[in-house]
């Protein structure tokens, strides 16, 4: 009995090392992320945590496009790029990551298509955004230009 408590402890310090390790590590890269790769557009504070928004191009006279995206897109920024890059040659084109992803930070409380659709909306004043506005939404993002267009149908030119 005595010569399997031995490797059981071994086994046991190796694996809490090996976790230990890799939170250190974790820790220490999400640092230098951070200190590497600062946000493209403006983090503003909605609701107690911070948005990321990025908007490029003039309205010219025509509406403001705003694009959202599908649940569990680790980066809409990325992902819509270069999609917004082409619509800012007619109009302004907003790109906005919702609470949790990309440089956008984590939210706490409840969040339901309300709380984020609000959200949307007070981030868009916030950040100077005049309407009326095309809403572009993907996958989950369709249920919230949806409800955006319902709680504020008069800031609404279409929704795609």
């Amino acid at each position: 009995m005595k010569k399997l408590k031995k490797p059981k402890k071994m086994i046991i310090f190796t694996l809490l090392t090996l976790l230990l390790m890799g939170f250190v590590y974790e820790q220490s890269r999400e640092f230098i992320d951070n200190k590497k790769l600062k946000a493209p557009g403006k983090l503003l504070e909605i609701n107690g945590h911070r948005i990321h928004i990025y908007g490029i191009g003039k309205s010219k006279n025509s509406p403001t496009v705003v694009f959202t995206s599908g649940w569990r897109t680790p980066s809409p920024y990325v992902d819509y790029y270069s999609l917004q890059k082409e619509t800012a040659k007619y109009t302004r084109s907003i790109i906005y990551e919702r609470p949790g992803y990309g440089w956008s930070e984590i939210a706490k409380g409840e969040r339901n298509i309300d709380t984020i659709t609000t959200e949307l909306h007070k981030l868009l004043n916030k950040n100077g955004e005049k309407g009326p506005y095309i809403l572009v939404g993907h996958s989950f993002g369709s249920n919230e230009v949806l409800r955006f267009a319902q709680l504020f149908p008069k800031e609404v030119a279409g929704v795609v």
